[in-house]
């Protein structure tokens, strides 16, 4: 860990890939004493833009790693500069679960891509969201200009945490005759102040702040591009997301849905981690899309 480090930023590693020429780096980051882990990835050549990248919590966290690294060093081969981060108190960052809160979070992803400014001159990146890190990476996108990617978006928190307590309700059942109702599991949140979903707390500062947030309400009215990854089967409907992508063409946003033809990233799924070509085809085109949208931005 970087705890013996005082100073601002730890560097733990630098890779640079021989094919691509672009370079990876890993450190500890961050103004206060609870440092943030993060990668950054560069191209060889001054970036023509840049992105963060936010991830999801805990399972979800490791279910969307490989991904989201394969996505960060294609998008560094096409020019593009990609900060990768894990919030305090999740992943290799310093802090608690139990100090987790959204606004915290969000301080995070501002210290994200301050950072990825800071080291490449990208002056508004965009913004990259798995899950309900998408919730994170509207928000932080919220007053400038730049694009929105989101990977299998959470729409709603209520929705999100649903199916953790799905996940939680499905585990008990096998274990016992009398397993909890999601009532029992928010009652228990309040209560005792967390819950073990799958080996990962899910702490109270962390529910009640975030159970009422929305991608619409986070992102705000102001136009800009959308990628939306949506993973699932053809048949599938979403609603809520229907709804959202349609107020948000009223406005004047842009919106490209790609449908990617896999099994969904839930809480509970054992093969979640599984690298499937279906994914990687995801990876593909979120980069050649971030390409075509960054292409010409401008460092400072």
């Amino acid at each position: 860990m970087a705890s013996a480090r005082n100073d601002a930023t730890a560097a733990m590693d630098f890779r640079v890939d021989r094919e691509t020429g672009t370079h990876e780096q890993l450190e500890f980051f961050g103004a206060g004493p609870q440092k943030l882990f993060g990668s950054r990835y560069t191209p060889r050549t001054a970036p023509s833009g840049g992105v963060v990248i936010c991830p999801s919590l805990h399972c979800e966290l490791l279910a969307t790693y490989r991904d989201e690294v394969l996505l960060a060093r294609a998008l560094a081969a096409r020019g593009v500069a990609v900060q990768r981060f894990h919030y305090r108190g999740a992943g290799h960052s310093h802090g608690d679960t139990t100090e987790m809160t959204f606004e915290r979070m969000l301080e995070d992803t501002h210290a994200a891509a301050e950072r990825l400014r800071s080291e490449t001159g990208i002056a508004e990146p965009a913004f990259m969201g798995t899950r309900f890190g998408g919730l994170l990476a509207a928000a932080a996108c919220r007053d400038q200009r730049g694009a929105l990617i989101l990977w299998e978006p959470a729409i709603e928190s209520a929705a999100f945490f649903k199916e953790a307590f799905r996940a939680r309700i499905v585990r008990d059942f096998r274990l016992t005759e009398s397993p909890p109702t999601q009532a029992d599991l928010i009652e228990q949140i309040r209560a005792d102040g967390s819950i073990d979903i799958h080996g990962y707390p899910l702490d109270r500062a962390l529910y009640e702040s975030s159970a009422k947030r929305s991608l619409v309400a986070e992102l705000g009215d102001a136009p800009r591009a959308i990628f939306i990854g949506e993973i699932g089967r053809p048949t599938m409907k979403n609603p809520v997301l229907d709804r959202a992508i349609a107020g948000w063409k009223e406005k004047g946003f842009t919106v490209d849905v790609q449908l990617i033809a896999d099994k969904k990233i839930p809480w509970f799924d054992p093969d979640a981690r599984r690298l499937t070509p279906e994914r990687i085809s995801l990876v593909d085109m979120t980069s050649a899309w971030v390409e075509e949208r960054l292409t010409g931005a401008k460092a400072r």
